[in-house]
């Protein structure tokens, strides 16, 4: 009876170490688990959406100390800067508390939803990476509020127009747009790059050639400015109702005056990208009025002068003749057709000849 007590009490002293074993194994797995979940690797955005011309900062992130920091190709925007490396480490209450980061300053390129790809960061021996994230690009924004964008002086001192000469026309009459940039002292502007190119929609239009771009002096405001011409446009409209033109953007290399000099006690200019936009424009185009509208019209929009001439006033058997349908005068010359002539029945008709010599003249324009 004795010996079986003592096998029974053997028996459960082993059962009661292999749970103590079982537990401490768990207990070490567990904690093992909490050590690697400890280290955190991770992506930062200043915004989720933001305009054509505004800036993205995105910081990488990292709870202890890393080494070969990899960042992502950033497709799809410009680095304007960085990378800002950044470190804190501090004990409170006797608690380690560190973080590490890597910024960087960006401005978009183009429009829709950018995928910033994985960054890379080796933390005691091991690779850690970032989940990628995603950037919504909308149009260019009329006024950006971005903590991040460039300096006040820039945005009082540059100005992108369109000059219109008539936001309320009819329909197929022409409207010339010119797309002017003004800038002013203190800055200056190295490069320019279009950005954003209107489309032109429900409109018909004719780009007039610019030879060469060149600054002049000219008023914005009633104020003085350096004036550039970046493009001449003349616009027909082809429907009623309220029509939008798409905005023009443009990416400028802008030095700004900053409070140092150099070795001459000249100013030392930084520089930095802007991005400038005319914004959306409407027009409200009005149908052709119904008051003496000719029973034939065909959409002729302007002041014009018609004149038939006949090579012949009269006529023998067989003989033929010429007619020339002469139209002269200002309007959408391109964008309707002549009249036809009707002739008796006797006379055969050929298929005509078309001559035309149309220049495309600009407006008066009214700064819109």
């Amino acid at each position: 009876m004795l010996k079986k007590l003592k096998d029974h009490q053997l028996k459960m002293l082993k059962i009661g170490k292999m749970r103590i074993i079982g537990f401490l194994l768990i207990c070490f797995i567990f904690s093992a688990d909490k050590l690697i979940a400890q280290v955190k690797f991770e992506t930062k955005l200043s915004k989720n959406k933001l305009g054509l011309n505004e800036r993205l900062r995105i910081d990488f992130v990292m709870n202890e100390n890393g080494d070969d920091f990899t960042p992502p190709d950033f497709k799809g925007f410009s680095v304007v800067g960085g990378p800002n490396q950044s470190v804190s480490n501090s004990w409170i209450n006797g608690k380690r508390s560190f973080s590490k980061t890597y910024s960087y300053f960006l401005s978009p390129q183009l429009k829709g939803k950018i995928k910033i790809p994985q960054a890379s960061v080796t933390i005691s021996g091991e690779i850690y990476k970032t989940s990628p994230v995603i950037v919504e690009v909308t149009s260019v924004v009329e006024k950006p509020n971005d903590p991040n964008n460039i300096d006040y002086i820039a945005d009082e001192n540059i100005h992108l127009v369109a000059e219109i000469s008539n936001p309320k026309p009819y329909l197929n009459e022409g409207i010339t747009v010119l797309y002017k940039l003004y800038y002013r002292n203190p800055i200056t502007i190295s490069d320019v790059q279009e950005l954003e190119s209107p489309k032109f929609s429900d409109f018909w239009s004719h780009i007039i050639k610019i030879p060469r771009i060149t600054v002049e002096r000219g008023t914005y405001r009633n104020e003085s400015y350096n004036e550039v011409v970046w493009r001449k446009v003349v616009l027909y409209p082809q429907k009623t109702g309220k029509l939008i033109l798409e905005p023009l953007s443009l990416n400028l290399s802008v030095g700004l005056p900053t409070q140092k000099r150099d070795f001459f006690g000249s100013k030392i200019y930084r520089q930095v990208q802007k991005t400038i936009t005319t914004g959306k424009k409407v027009f409200n185009v009005k149908d052709f009025p119904e008051e003496n509208k000719p029973n034939n019209f065909n959409g002729a929009v302007g002041q014009f002068d018609f004149d038939v001439v006949l090579s012949k006033k009269s006529l023998k058997a067989s003989e033929s003749f010429q007619a020339k349908v002469k139209v002269n005068g200002k309007g959408n010359l391109k964008l309707f057709k002549l009249p036809k002539i009707i002739v008796p029945n006797t006379l055969e008709l050929y298929e005509p000849e078309y001559k035309e010599n149309v220049k495309i003249l600009l407006r008066t324009l009214n700064k819109w």
